[in-house]
């Protein structure tokens, strides 16, 4: 057998128990040891080898929840998020995994032999779920009040989550990152071996890319904020109003009657199918809070009106190519060049 695969405990551990409701994953075999002495006999250890995708394997043969003791200085939180990485690919809504992190100067052998089998049990009761503790060190140190901070996050988040196996537990995980992120999420689903986002067909391209949706909903909630914006950044808006779709045509209402209220602009709204996807808009909570609205709203907007500009320049460069015109493609590769550059 590969020392990569193999876990010390494990054969006693069968041997001993009917039926395995957890295993117990520890650093050392003297902890492995020490525990059975004191009537843990669930636990187990790699042979000096990092936690892996194929001891996960091996593990959740024989129960659907594993627990993994690590110290709970960084070389040890370290050690855990590398395990993490590894199970992610076994894992699916029957199969738990938690992290519980020893106190600093204390081992399973000493804690179990210090404080007590009851007082080790109760701390191994307050494990904490693989998928929260996945959550919580994704966001450590970002600021998920601001656009930049979700769209890292979800930059973090998304590899991660395709090492899930297509089923519950990915589309499940896949949703609270959208949440995170304050994307709408729509309907998720399973198909054809890939979990896929099903968007309403009301949108079919009218109401943009998930950032102008997210500007969308916080004009509807505020519609203040359009009064927010610079002239030159409203005339941006409105020179790619066509461009922009629903939101094109909310900016433009707004900058007509911008003393309107949310539902003036629902009733003002002619087309009532968007009308009613407006209304969804409005009545979905958002993530962040009022008073950090102005500078999302203000951040969105930029990034926003630098995609149109981009997209705009870029479908031009298409049609100089096309036609041949290389005189205003050879002007216009330097503004290409900076563009590039933000």
């Amino acid at each position: 057998m590969l020392k990569n695969q193999e876990l010390y405990g494990l054969y006693e551990a069968r041997k001993a128990l009917r039926s395995i409701d957890r295993l117990l994953v520890v650093e050392g075999y003297m902890d492995v040891v020490a525990l059975a002495q004191r009537g843990f006999r669930n636990a187990v250890a790699t042979l000096g080898t990092a936690t892996g995708e194929a001891h996960y394997q091996k593990l959740y043969r024989y129960t659907d929840e594993v627990v993994c003791c690590f110290d709970g200085d960084k070389a040890g939180r370290a050690a855990a998020w590398r395990a993490l990485e590894s199970a992610l690919s076994v894992l699916n809504e029957h199969r738990q995994l938690k992290f519980v992190f020893l106190p600093d100067g204390e081992d399973p052998d000493s804690m179990v032999r210090d404080q007590g089998a009851e007082a080790f049990s109760e701390f191994l009761q307050n494990a904490t779920p693989g998928i929260e503790y996945l959550f919580s060190k994704l966001g450590e140190g970002l600021d998920l009040q601001s656009l930049d901070g979700r769209a890292r996050f979800m930059g973090l988040a998304n590899p991660l989550v395709e090492k899930i196996p297509a089923g519950i537990l990915q589309e499940l995980v896949r949703k609270r990152v959208q949440e995170i992120g304050g994307i709408e999420t729509g309907t998720i689903r399973a198909e054809g071996g890939e979990s896929k986002l099903r968007a309403s067909k009301r949108d079919d391209g009218r109401f943009g890319s998930v950032l102008a949706q997210r500007l969308i909903g916080m004009l509807l909630k505020a519609p203040y904020l359009w009064s927010e914006l610079d002239k030159s950044t409203q005339a941006e808006f409105l020179a790619h109003r066509k461009e922009l779709g629903v939101l094109g045509r909310l900016v433009s209402l707004l900058h007509a009657q911008p003393d309107l209220d949310t539902n003036e602009i629902l009733i003002a709204w002619s087309d009532e199918g968007d009308q009613q996807r407006l209304i969804e808009f409005a009545k979905k909570p958002v993530a962040s809070s009022a008073q950090a609205w102005r500078q999302e709203f203000l951040d969105g907007s930029k990034h926003l009106l630098r995609q149109c500009e981009r997209s705009r320049r870029q479908k031009y460069i298409a049609q100089l190519k096309a036609s041949g015109d290389e005189e205003k493609l050879r002007d216009l590769l330097p503004s290409k060049s900076r563009l590039g550059d933000t």
